[in-house]
């Protein structure tokens, strides 16, 4: 697993380059205050889009419903509640980074059963 590091609650909008499974990709993290839910766009490393505002839910492979479309990496994207709480319905601003962690979760670990 590979933790993918996020900027503080006070940024509501950013992107970070990241290498995933061997491939570099631009992730775009960014918060929707009128639906209240941090979503997340993911682009090749040239920057063309593979998909633009996918909800982060806890404890959910993000891309799962996307497998076997052009582009996407081998593994998931995936918001860890660290407290473990099933209860939580949905990620608040400032819990991004905090309470919840994003992380992507490699093929080989899916392999292996350690995801």
């Amino acid at each position: 697993m590979i933790q993918i590091s996020v900027f503080n609650a006070s940024t509501p909008r950013w992107t970070e380059k990241v290498i995933l499974d061997g491939t570099r990709y631009t992730l775009g993290i960014n918060w929707n205050a009128r639906e209240q839910d941090w979503y997340v766009d993911l682009a090749d490393g040239g920057g063309n889009p593979i998909c633009m505002g996918i909800k982060m839910a806890p404890n959910i492979p993000l891309w799962l419903q996307y497998k076997g479309e052009g582009g996407f990496p081998p593994g998931d994207l995936v918001l860890i509640d660290t407290l473990s709480n099933l209860q939580t319905a949905s990620v608040g601003y400032s819990d991004l980074g905090q309470r919840f962690v994003l992380v992507y979760v490699e093929l080989a670990d899916f392999q292996s059963g350690a995801a």
